[in-house]
């Protein structure tokens, strides 16, 4: 079980919001509406609604997911919500979606047929672990209502029992993962007891440049000197995202590379990633080469594969090298999962 530091412990809420308001919820907005630059409108792939849509307010809502958790208004406690039990058709709103580390811990959020109908009239978030109640802390303070985390929304099957909603819920899961406003990555945590909002180092220690003092070239006349500084290296995106425990999970490539927007919360900092930025909290307007990472994922993949999927035959010779590019890029970043470690080690000692 990790040991974190309770984000902002001396103002949790306040610290949450703010973090939400000037970081996520900028972002999120710039990246749905999809600013002109240079003549052309960016972010198209971020906002490509994934099967039946509905415009609300002009803009595209998708349908919500078989089960999400209700947040309701303030004060409501959380439900979880059925839209075809409850109303006979599909609902289309916007909602949010959790990608953690279960864990050991993991087993007081999962909803079964023993709790199910229970769960629809309410329940005590303080018997989850810290990840689910993280969770819809952030989601609210996003201003949005709707949550889905897979151990609430999908009914959990106990050994000997049917797998019945898990076997109807899995081949939906890439559609809820490309339909979401954002996903919320708790990179931080390898336990969903250890929850996600922690207090990052970073922020609670910020670190400006320092003068090292005046410096002038004696080889040159009449030079003016210098003042050099020492610029403080900022959290990197390889340290804190890539190797972060969450991404040690094999599984967690795919919902990855389908989510439109992801939210990196790690130990140090958090992370903005879409199909055409990554940011951070220091760097919002985006991290570049030197501080992003080495092996991004494919922007635009699953349109990509979609437009591959009909194209014809002599279309695909222009496009085989993109392809081949972006299946490289995937397995390199899916090479450090601990799933292809354990693989490649049973492997290694079968030949030997």
């Amino acid at each position: 079980m990790d040991t974190q530091v309770e984000f902002k412990a001396r103002s949790k809420k306040s610290g949450l919001e703010q973090l939400t308001r000037e970081r996520i919820v900028l972002r999120t907005e710039t990246c749905q509406l999809g600013p002109v630059v240079d003549g052309k409108r960016t972010h198209l792939s971020c906002n490509t609604p994934h099967g039946p849509a509905i415009s609300v307010d002009n803009r595209e809502k998708p349908p919500l997911p078989t089960r999400v958790i209700d947040l309701g208004t303030d004060g409501d406690s959380p439900r979880l919500y059925v839209p075809l039990l409850e109303h006979g058709l599909v609902i289309y709103a916007d909602y949010v979606i959790l990608r953690h580390c279960w864990g050991e811990g993991n087993a007081s959020a999962c909803t079964a047929k023993d709790n199910f109908h229970q769960r629809r009239r309410g329940f005590d978030m303080s018997l989850f672990p810290q990840a689910i109640p993280g969770a819809v802390a952030v989601t609210r303070a996003l201003g949005q209502r709707y949550l889905f985390a897979d151990a609430i929304c999908i009914i959990q099957h106990k050994q000997g029992q049917n797998p019945t909603d898990w076997m109807q819920e899995a081949p939906r899961m890439g559609q809820y993962y490309q339909n979401a406003l954002c996903t919320l990555a708790a990179a931080v945590a390898s336990d969903s007891r250890g929850g996600f909002l922690v207090e990052r180092l970073a922020e609670k220690y910020p670190v400006d440049p320092v003068s090292l003092g005046p410096w002038s070239d004696s080889s040159l006349v009449d030079q003016e000197p210098l003042e050099i500084f020492l610029q403080p290296i900022m959290p990197l995106w390889v340290n804190y995202v890539d190797f972060a425990p969450l991404y040690t999970r094999g599984w967690t490539l795919q919902e990855r590379a389908l989510s439109n927007r992801v939210v990196h919360f790690s130990r140090n900092a958090v992370y903005w990633e879409c199909s055409e930025v990554q940011a951070s909290e220091f760097l919002p307007a985006g991290l570049g080469r030197s501080f992003g990472s080495a092996f991004t994922i494919p922007a635009n993949l699953s349109l990509f594969m979609k437009s591959l999927a009909s194209s014809t035959v002599s279309k695909f010779g222009a496009r085989k090298q993109q392809l081949c590019g972006n299946w490289f890029r995937l397995m390199c970043i899916n090479s450090r999962s601990s799933l292809i470690r354990q693989l490649r080690e049973s492997l290694t000692s079968r030949t030997l």
